[in-house]
């Protein structure tokens, strides 16, 4: 009859491995937590650049700006430390939603305020915190699935721009997006969240056009007719239609 001794090797190495894996779950529930904190402040970001207005506009985006440094330098960092020394790969899926939201509240940003919309270097630069190397990756996929999710900010922009008159924006934002959608068909990122979020472009584009459309036709009366008249005129992209992704 065979006795296994409590110092036994296998066990041991079982024992230890358990602990790491253990270790591993509650990281990356905490890494989960942050992640949805992250979401939550960058939503509200979103919603407050949003209120932008001709009035406005410099109040609104120093005050925006101070909360999304503070996302950085408080709620990332905490996502780099938790990350530190680690591959990072492991955990992308416990903080990915959070990373797109703050891409896509940074860019939004960029764009009201009239600066270049930041490149991957930029936001990893962000992200970075000290000489050791502490920081977050910013996957190249988390890059331009954030970059889609502003398109839609920038749509609902051009849109209540047209509301409160600001007939040149709505052009603006409509170039904008335009841009933007044919810079993202050029990517070679196969990805079936992408496939959706270029469906979904394409039709914030269309409302964009149907905006500027309404402008030249109707003049001053596109104004009164805002967001219903834009989606009672619009004719939407079939569910089955892509963009030649598969």
């Amino acid at each position: 009859m065979i006795r296994y001794q409590h110092n036994n090797t296998v066990l041991e190495l079982f024992s230890k491995i358990a602990q790491e894996i253990d270790q591993k779950n509650d990281r990356n529930e905490r890494l989960i937590k942050l992640s949805r904190d992250i979401t939550i402040q960058s939503k509200k970001i979103i919603f407050l650049l949003q209120t932008t207005s001709k009035n406005n506009k410099e109040n609104v985006l120093e005050e925006a700006k101070q909360k999304i440094d503070k996302l950085a330098t408080i709620n990332f960092q905490a996502v780099a430390k938790e990350l530190k020394d680690r591959d990072q790969y492991q955990y992308l899926r416990a903080f990915t939603f959070g990373l797109q939201e703050y891409i896509e509240a940074c860019s939004f940003y960029d764009y009201l305020n009239g600066d270049p919309i930041c490149d991957w270097n930029d936001f990893q630069n962000k992200l970075t915190f000290d000489a050791e190397g502490t920081h977050v990756f910013v996957s190249p996929t988390d890059l331009l699935l954030g970059l889609s999710d502003l398109t839609g900010e920038v749509m609902r922009f051009c849109i209540n721009s047209l509301g409160s008159s600001n007939v040149e924006e709505c052009f603006t934002s409509t170039k904008f997006m335009q841009i933007i959608h044919k810079c993202l068909l050029s990517t070679t990122l196969q990805s079936r969240d992408f496939c959706h979020k270029l469906l979904t472009l394409k039709q914030s584009v269309l409302k964009c056009e149907m905006v500027c459309f309404l402008i030249k036709v109707r003049g001053s009366e596109a104004t009164k007719l805002g967001a219903e008249g834009i989606y009672t005129n619009i004719v939407e992209t079939r569910k089955d239609e892509d963009e030649g992704f598969y």
